[in-house]
């Protein structure tokens, strides 16, 4: 971390890896949690809970299914099953779960 002072305002500089910078999805958790891709979420579905990653796949943002192949759509997901937990850069312990 360092600091720039220009016109007499000083700015904080961090240093961010640019892949760890995610998409905002537009959409909040049942929290009021701001959704960003590679956040991981906590899910209620078919009544089971899940541990899964937000992704961006054809098109559209969701989460990583319950099996490999599958992905399903926030289209198909009530916004209040989804609690965000942390991000595949933080937390990737969360990931291996299950």
């Amino acid at each position: 971390m360092s600091y720039i002072t220009a016109d007499l305002i000083e700015y904080e500089v961090f240093e961010t890896l640019t892949e760890s910078v995610g998409q905002y999805t537009g959409l909040k958790d049942k929290n009021g949690k701001r959704i960003f891709e590679e956040d991981i979420a906590k899910v209620n579905i078919s009544g089971k809970t899940v541990i899964r990653e937000i992704k961006f796949e054809y098109g559209s943002y969701g989460i990583d299914g319950l099996h490999p192949a599958s992905f399903i759509p926030f289209c198909n997901i009530l916004s209040d099953c989804i609690e965000i937990v942390g991000n595949r850069w933080d937390n990737p312990e969360l990931l291996e779960v299950e």
